[in-house]
């Protein structure tokens, strides 16, 4: 009866070694999935971080490649003569080279302390060095190559002339503003103090 006993409780005995084994693999194996889920959530955060950084990085070098600049001295004119000035004329080009913009896409605002005005695109008078725009409110170019195209690129240069909006207070030491915005690049402010009126006259 003793032996008996005794062997029943060295069964259970095994019993127990058994079940604990059983358990510690259940907690590794709860262990090693946790760990699973967490590292492929890490990856797929990296994953996407570094997706999004090289999205802005190609769109920070995208603005760059379409970016303008202007050229030289920016002039003005009062017609006939008269006390107010009528058109502002500049050369811009591109900042660096390889890339090109559509002249036709470009946007120009105008503004002085009377008025806010987006300025239209004098397409009939465009592309041709013998004719600008005289048209209030209107702006034209032609390309420094003389080329009847509208795509400035590489070296090129393009002139541009703005009539100012009937209305503008562009008198002797008014200030005026000239927002040139290129597709897809950052905006070039022209803003200049007028000097005394003339006929022609640099607008430093």
């Amino acid at each position: 009866m003793y032996d008996r006993f005794c062997y029943a409780i060295k069964n259970l005995r095994r019993g127990q070694k058994g079940i604990t084994g059983l358990e510690t693999a259940i907690i590794l194996i709860a262990f090693v999935t946790v760990a699973s889920v967490l590292a492929y959530s890490v990856l797929s955060a990296g994953i996407y971080s570094a997706d999004k950084g090289k999205a802005a990085v190609y769109n920070g070098l995208e603005s760059v490649r379409n970016t303008m600049v202007v050229k030289g001295t920016v002039l003005g004119l009062a017609g006939g003569g008269g006390t107010a000035l009528t058109s502002v004329i500049f050369n811009m080009a591109m900042a660096t080279n390889g890339d090109s913009i559509d002249l036709t896409k470009l946007a120009i605002n105008y503004w002085d302390s009377d008025i806010v005005e987006p300025l239209a695109l004098d397409a009939a008078n465009s592309g041709d060095p013998s004719k600008s725009t005289v048209t209030p409110g209107d702006w034209s170019y032609y390309l420094s190559d003389g080329s009847a195209g509208s795509a400035l690129k590489d070296n090129l240069a393009v002139y541009i002339v703005v009539a100012v909006p009937a209305g503008a207070a562009a008198f002797s030491y008014a200030t005026i503003t000239i927002q040139v915005i290129p597709p897809g690049a950052s905006a070039v402010t022209i803003q200049r103090t007028l000097p005394p009126i003339s006929a022609a006259m640099a607008l430093a």
